[in-house]
C-alpha cells in the first residue's frame, strides 16, 4: 500500500513540476526510472487542478497550492 502512494505523490510532483515550469518532460524523463504522471499536462482541467491542490493541501504544501491554483480556467 505505500508503494502506491509513492507512486502517487511521484505523480502529482512531476506533473506539477512539468505544468509550473520548473522542469521539462526530458528532465522529469531523466531523472526518474519509470515518469509517472497524474494526468497528460496538456490535457490538464480544472477539475484535475482541484485534485492536485488537494493533494498537496494534505501534506501542507500551500506554495504548490497557490502555484496551482493561479493555473485555473477561468
Amino acid at each position: 500500500m505505500e508503494e502506491t502512494y509513492k507512486f502517487i505523490e511521484r505523480s502529482m510532483e512531476n506533473t506539477y513540476l512539468l505544468v509550473t515550469k520548473q522542469k521539462t518532460m526530458d528532465e522529469i524523463c531523466e531523472e526518474n526510472k519509470i515518469p509517472l504522471f497524474f494526468i497528460e499536462p496538456g490535457e490538464l482541467t480544472n477539475s484535475d487542478i482541484d485534485e492536485m491542490i488537494e493533494h498537496f493541501c494534505m501534506y501542507e504544501e500551500y506554495e504548490k497550492c497557490a502555484d496551482l491554483l493561479k493555473l485555473k480556467k477561468k
